[in-house]
Formats: C-alpha cells, sequence, structure tokens
C-alpha cells in the first residue's frame, strides 16, 4: 500500500494513471466517472481499444483523478503512454489469515488452486505455440538460470528468434530478467507450466514433454524433450537404472541431481548437448553411448570432478571435448570408440594423470594427439584402431612406461620411437589396413631385444613383441614374406594375412606361436606351400585357406593340430590330394 500512496499523490491537483502489471484477476470492477474527481478502475484490460475507449487521455477526468489499469500486458500499458507501473502478482490470498496462508503455500508448490490457475493460464493462452513451448521450457527447466547468456544459445537451437520471444512472455509478465541475466519465473507460473504438462497425459507420465520426478524417469518414451532432476528434495544416494533412457530418442534437456552417481543416457539419438554438469560433483558414471546428435559437452564438465567412467563411444557428431576436461583428475576410463568426427584433444588432457583406459578406435577424423598426452603416466590400455588419419604420434609419447595393452592401425609406413620402453606391455594389437605398398623391407617388427631405429621401420620400438597377441595384415598386396624374427611372438593367437596376394612363404618360425588359435590366409593367390613347423601349433582352431590358387601341398604335419575346430581350403585349384594324417585332426574341421 506504501508503494501504491507514492504513485497516487493524492495531494497533487493533476490527473494521473496509474497502471498495474500483472496477470489478470487483480482488480474488482470496472466504472467509468466523467468529468469529476474520481477514482477509476479499468480490471483486465487487454487491448489498447479498451484503453482509447475508456481513457484515451487524461483531460477526460476532473482535476485529482486517478485512474487505476489492470493488465497482464507491459506492452499496452507503455503504447498508452503510462509510466507509473507497479508490478503484482494476484489476490488470491487478500484476507486470509498469516496461519492460512501458511497452510496453503506447501499445497501450492506442488498443484494449484484451480481458481489461481485460470487466472494465470489467461496469459498463457494468449500467447502463440511457439511462446507457449518457450514458456513450459523455462517453467520446468531453466527458471532461475543465472547465466541468460548461455541460455540464450541452448534455446536459440530450438527457437528461432529467441530474444523477440523472451521479451514477449517478459511484457506478459510471465518472466523477468534481472540485470545479471538471469531468468525468473514467479512460483505459481512454474506450478502452471508444469501442471499444463502433467495434463499432457494423466495415465501415463512418461508421455509427457518434460519429467521432474526420478519414478516418471523409469517411463519415459520419445516425447520426452528434457528431464529436471534438480527440483527433486532427495538427500538419499540416487540412482538411475541403466535402460531408463533407451527408450527416449528425442532427449534434449538434463540436469542433474548433486547426488546423482550414474547417468546412462545411451542412445538419446536426439540429445544435441547437456545443459549443466556444475552441480553434478558426485557424478562417477557418465554414460552417453550413440548419442548421435551430440555436438559437445558443457564445460561444466570439469566441475565433476569425481566422475571415473566417461563413455562418448559412437558420439558421431562430436567435434571436440572442452578445455575444462582437464579439471576431471579423477577420470580413469574415457572412451571415445567410433567418435567419427572427433579432430582433436585438448592440451588439458594431459592434466588427466590418473587416466588408465584411453580408447580412440574408430576415431576417422583426429589427426594428431596433443604432446601432453605423454603426461598420463599412469595409461595402461590405449586403442588407435581404425584412426586413419592419425599419421604419428607425439615424441612424448615415449614416457607411457605404464602401458599394458596397446591396439594400432597403421596405414601408411611410419617412422618409429626409439625411445620407447613399454616393459610393461601385455598385449598389443596391430592392424595393418590395407597398406598395398608395404614390402618385407618396411616391415621389421623389432622383435629382438634390441630397439630399433631404422627410419624405414613400419612399428614403433617397443624392444620385444613378445606381448603381440593379434597381428592383422589383410589386403597388404606387395607383402611377399614375414620376417623370421617373428619367432619372438610367442603369445601371438590372431595372425590374419587374408588378401596377400604376394605372399609366397610363411617362415618356418610361425611354429613358435603356440598360443596362436587363428590362422587366416585366404585369398594369398600366391602361397605356394605351409612350413612344417605348423604342426607345432597344437592350439589352432580355425585355419583358412580358401582361394590359395596356388597352395600345392600340406604337410603332413597338420595332423598334429588335433584341436582344429575350422579348416577351410576351398577353391585351392592347385591342391591335388590332402595328406593322410588329416584324418587326425577333428572331423567337424574340414569344410
Amino acid at each position: 500500500m506504501e508503494n501504491l500512496e507514492s504513485l497516487l499523490c493524492l495531494d497533487s491537483d493533476s490527473v494521473r494513471m496509474i497502471g498495474v502489471w500483472g496477470p489478470s484477476g487483480i482488480g474488482v470492477a470496472q466504472e467509468r466517472l466523467k468529468d469529476k474527481k474520481v477514482l477509476v478502475i479499468l480490471d483486465d484490460v487487454n487491448g489498447l481499444g479498451q484503453l482509447d475507449a475508456l481513457a484515451r487521455e487524461t483531460g477526460w477526468f476532473g482535476p485529482g483523478s486517478r485512474i487505476f489499469i489492470t493488465t497482464h500486458d507491459l506492452r499496452l500499458l507503455k503504447t498508452h503512454g503510462i509510466n507509473h507501473i507497479y508490478k503484482v502478482m494476484g489476490s488470491y490470498f487478500h484476507g486470509w489469515s498469516k496461519r492460512e496462508w501458511k497452510e496453503a503455500l506447501p499445497r501450492l508448490k506442488t498443484h494449484l488452486d484451480a481458481d489461481i490457475q485460470s487466472i494465470l493460464r489467461f496469459s498463457y493462452d494468449a500467447l502463440d505455440d511457439k511462446d507457449k513451448d518457450l514458456f513450459l521450457h523455462i517453467s520446468c527447466l531453466f527458471n532461475g538460470e543465472h547465466n541468460g547468456q548461455i541460455l540464450e544459445e541452448i534455446l536459440a537451437k530450438k527457437f528461432s528468434d529467441i530474444r523477440q520471444r523472451l521479451r514477449v512472455l517478459v511484457e506478459k509478465s510471465l518472466i523477468s530478467i534481472h540485470l545479471i541475466g538471469m531468468i525468473e519465473m514467479h512460483n505459481l507460473l512454474v506450478q502452471l507450466g508444469k501442471e499444463i504438462v502433467r495434463k499432457q497425459c494423466l495415465q501415463e507420465s512418461g508421455q509427457r514433454q518434460f519429467l521432474f520426478d526420478v519414478k516418471e524417469i523409469c517411463e519415459g518414451s520419445k516425447n520426452v524433450l528434457g528431464i529436471d532432476l534438480n527440483l527433486l528434495e532427495i538427500e538419499e544416494e540416487t540412482n538411475i537404472s541403466e535402460g531408463a533412457f533407451s527408450g527416449m530418442s528425442n532427449l534434449q534437456f538434463v540436469k542433474p541431481l548433486k547426488n546423482l552417481k550414474f547417468m546412462n543416457l545411451s542412445f538419446s539419438t536426439n540429445l544435441k548437448e547437456l545443459h549443466d554438469l556444475s552441480t553434478a560433483t558426485s557424478l562417477k558414471y557418465l554414460i552417453l553411448c550413440s548419442c548421435s546428435t551430440l555436438v559437445e559437452l558443457p564445460s561444466s564438465i570439469g566441475n565433476a570432478i569425481n566422475i571415473g567412467t566417461l563413455d562418448l563411444s559412437e558420439c558421431t557428431s562430436l567435434v571436440k571435448l572442452p578445455i575444462s576436461i582437464g579439471n576431471a583428475t579423477n577420470l580413469e576410463r574415457l572412451v571415445l570408440a567410433e567418435c567419427s568426427s572427433l579432430m582433436e584433444l585438448p592440451s588439458s588432457i594431459g592434466n588427466v594423470i590418473n587416466l588408465q583406459i584411453l580408447d580412440l578406435g574408430g576415431c576417422s577424423s583426429l589427426v594428431e594427439l596433443p604432446s601432453s598426452i605423454g603426461n598420463i603416466i599412469n595409461l595402461q590400455k590405449l586403442d588407435l584402431s581404425r584412426c586413419s588419419k592419425l599419421v604419428e604420434l607425439p615424441c612424448s609419447f615415449c614416457n607411457a612406461n605404464n602401458l599394458e595393452e596397446y591396439q594400432r592401425c597403421i596405414t601408411q609406413v611410419e617412422p618409429p620411437h626409439s625411445n620407447w620402453h613399454a616393459t610393461n606391455l601385455q598385449e598389443w594389437i596391430l592392424i595393418v589396413e590395407k597398406l598395398s605398398s608395404l614390402t618385407e623391407n618396411d616391415f621389421c617388427l623389432n622383435m629382438s631385444n634390441s630397439y630399433s631405429s631404422s627410419p624405414g621401420d613400419l612399428l614403433y620400438a617397443i624392444g620385444s613383441a613378445v606381448c603381440l597377441k593379434i597381428l592383422d595384415l589383410s589386403e597388404c598386396s606387395s607383402l611377399v614374406k614375414l620376417p623370421s624374427s617373428l619367432r619372438n611372438a610367442i603369445n601371438l593367437q590372431v595372425l590374419r594375412l587374408q588378401r596377400c596376394s604376394s605372399l609366397v612363404e610363411l617362415p618356418s618360425s610361425i611354429g613358435n606361436a603356440y598360443f596362436l588359435q587363428e590362422l587366416n590366409l585366404g585369398g594369398c593367390l600366391s602361397l605356394v606351400e605351409l612350413p612344417t613347423s605348423i604342426g607345432n601349433i597344437i592350439n589352432l582352431e580355425k585355419l583358412n585357406l580358401g582361394g590359395c590358387s596356388s597352395l600345392v601341398e600340406l604337410p603332413s604335419s597338420i595332423g598334429n593340430i588335433i584341436d582344429l575346430k575350422k579348416l577351410k581350403f576351398a577353391n585351392c585349384s592347385s591342391l591335388v590330394e590332402l595328406p593322410s594324417s588329416i584324418g587326425n585332426a577333428c572331423k567337424g574341421a574340414l569344410s
């Protein structure tokens, strides 16, 4: 009332119009008196024509008159030239006692009284469809968002002319935008928005546009666009099941809870961004597999200081990681497999010193690794398979002395790093992708105990190849033979040489590969014979000789491979007969 008295200026003889801006239902009557000192109240004005008809100008009224105009439309008051504006939020509690207020407020936090809802909805119903949608986004997800600029950027991807639409909501007294950029909506309007969303599907909450309850999340469908977990007043540990988000293919916005430890949004194919992770300080597992439209992670990922696993595999639109990823110093497992648009890693990745697993397999756009990767001294597993544009590793990679498993695709002859002493390496997987120019001279595996430094070497020097478990040289059409130093690859389990059309023979040292389980020689058109030592590979289960059109005979020692489960020699046109010992092999192996 004090504010109103100051606006009235009752001691003044001038005629003054006073606008009251807020949702409809504030006033009690409309009455017009002319040519007298009057108090005029124009309630619930929603059009400029009404003002023109009832109070076009101050000269219509006697000296000392006061005209009150209530409306939900700020622009209408300004257009009429009214500068004395007082904002209110409604009169629902008028005449109630303090005790009645206290009793009613908790209920209003979750459900609106029917009278209040009908009054507030008047402003909402006056909006066009896009502005209604924006109103629901703000009421259900973004109310109280402090960084207005970031919010505008987020919403601009969904709403064209976002600033104009926000301005409309301000003028309709549905939101306020503070000087610091914070967008705020009154609690009653927030409840109106939620009530509208609830009524989208009364029986099946998972069919609604936005979800606010952890129970609803487990029922979510493709209709769900956003989830706000910050509104859950849950103090205990919160876990959401792995498959909870599997049906939410159109999910775009998620606001995580501070106590959330596990979040799996896999296969949310329309998830373009995570809104804010700044409060997710308890998050330990963030799984975003196959979120194919996810372009980037928010910089607030750096606030998730306790995250241990970040899985972004098959996020095919992901271009880069934020610099703040370096703040996630407790990260142990980073999976970026098949992120085909990823072009680089930030140099700050070197700050993630506790990283143990880095999977970059299938990052076909990755051109180089930052030199800071050498700072990750605890790295144990590195997968660089199918990184077709990655030409070389930085020299700092020599510091990765704790590496236990290394998988690499070679697409061209590369120089070695002679100072790499990976003494803990237990598993090495090498795949050479269709390198037609590869010859024996290029193929120095460095099987000996000395470190190779020849500039023509194909592989990075590791001191010993006893850790090599998978070697794939398929379609290396210029390769004539393998080096005899293959004898040191005693732990080799898979050797694939299919379609190496110039390969004439295998070295006798192949017999040292005691643990070899798969040998694929299919399509080796120039292969004439197999060494007798192949009989030493008694653990061999699969042998493919299909299409070896120059193969003349099989050694009798093949009968020693009693565990052979599959033997294929179709289209071996030069093979006249099989050795009698072939019967010792498993009968089910022949095809």
